[in-house]
């Protein structure tokens, strides 16, 4: 039987997205257009309400991707398992790359009567998202 060779970019599901966010994210850095895309998002609260944005912020902490996954325990105890030991996996790059990368959060850096926050005001530690790691890992597995 042969066996076919496949690259990241070619079969795998993740691979196409995560090229073009990278690409993306290149994009911003050389136009330096980062606070203006900040501010444009933020600015969306405006017509969508805080509540859109504090759910879908909630959906990536890790006891409500538990609470998640607890309908699927018996049923396929395998796929929660492999989320639960990939969560380990998650949780040390990001905060390894947290404490590495030491990058401010909007609060830090910007003028707070110049956005709207929702939530706790934190100021440290603003990348890589452990919430949107956690919901790419449950989206992944």
């Amino acid at each position: 039987m042969k066996r076919s060779s496949y690259t990241l970019l070619d079969q795998n599901w993740i691979g196409k997205p995560l090229f073009v966010i990278v690409i993306l994210m290149c994009v911003v850095d050389a136009t330096q257009s980062n606070h203006t895309l900040f501010f444009w998002i933020n600015n969306l609260s405006q017509y969508t309400g805080d509540e859109i944005w504090a759910q879908l912020t909630i959906l990536g902490d890790e006891f409500v991707l538990m609470a998640l996954l607890a309908p699927w325990i018996r049923k396929r105890s395998d796929i929660v398992w492999a989320i639960l030991l990939a969560g380990i996996f998650t949780l040390v790059g990001v905060q390894g790359l947290k404490a590495l990368l030491r990058l401010k959060r909007p609060l830090a850096v910007l003028d707070p009567v110049t956005f709207h926050l929702i939530g706790p005001g934190r100021r440290l530690r603003a990348f890589p998202s452990g919430h949107t790691a956690s919901m790419l890992r449950l989206g992944r597995l």
